[in-house]
């Protein structure tokens, strides 16, 4: 089973978020830009939080709905083809 970060609730303190953000973190400060945004930030920086570890989940389709937010157009109405899957892997990180 795969998880995605596009919506999470927790309680204060989780030591499993804390986990993830340390793990996005650490991919930041160590310029770990291979795999793009989806190995830095996104869904695969929370598995490995995640992994062999027992929490809580429900579906989306009975917590949220991202319907809004599907149509790239609406969403990058401003930046066009500016959705984190177009991004180029050296342009992730600017210092």
């Amino acid at each position: 089973q795969s998880y995605t970060n596009y919506f999470i609730a927790t309680k204060p303190n989780n030591p499993i978020i804390k986990e993830a953000i340390d793990i996005v973190v650490d991919n930041i400060e160590g310029d770990k830009i291979e795999g793009g945004v989806y190995e830095m930030t996104g869904p695969s920086a929370l598995m490995r939080a995640l992994e062999g570890k027992q929490f809580h989940h429900r579906s989306y389709r009975l917590t949220c709905l991202q319907g809004s937010f599907t149509n790239e157009y609406f969403q990058y109405i401003d930046k066009p083809r500016g959705k984190w899957i177009y991004a180029k892997n050296e342009d992730l990180l600017k210092k």
